[in-house]
């Protein structure tokens, strides 16, 4: 079965016996040098005509996750809750930048972002 990697960027758990168990699996994954490193193969097979490289621990993440038979968020679920805050709020923030002339670093852009999440930090650009 051919599926694609699950992201490893943003992930949510309930905290149950089942996924403590699945993260401590994940852990142990992430200790094995053979997993974790770029070193040939044990095994003793030519790699897979289309492989390009190994993501570690998003690669250990991705096959547990499937094996336990879990389910990931669909795109569009994933764009409504974690893209639309964060990075919604750091594009206006730099079209609002863009259009009014001023020059915007990645701390604005972080500030903007936190600030749609309710963790807001002490603004030290002056108000518009």
């Amino acid at each position: 079965i051919e599926t694609n990697q699950v992201a490893t960027g943003f992930i949510l758990v309930r905290k149950t016996l089942l996924a403590v168990e699945f993260l401590r699996r994940w852990l142990a994954a992430c200790e094995d040098p053979r997993i974790m490193t770029e070193e040939p193969s044990v095994l003793g097979f030519p790699d897979y005509f289309t492989f390009l490289n190994n993501n570690d621990d998003q690669t250990a993440f991705s096959l547990n996750f499937k094996k336990y038979g879990f389910s990931a968020f669909s795109v569009k679920e994933r764009d409504e809750v974690v893209y639309t805050g964060r990075n919604l709020a750091k594009f206006i923030k730099a079209s609002d930048d863009f259009a009014a002339g001023r020059n915007t670093d990645r701390d604005a852009y972080l500030r903007a972002a936190d600030e749609v999440a309710g963790q807001q930090r002490p603004s030290t650009e002056p108000p518009i």
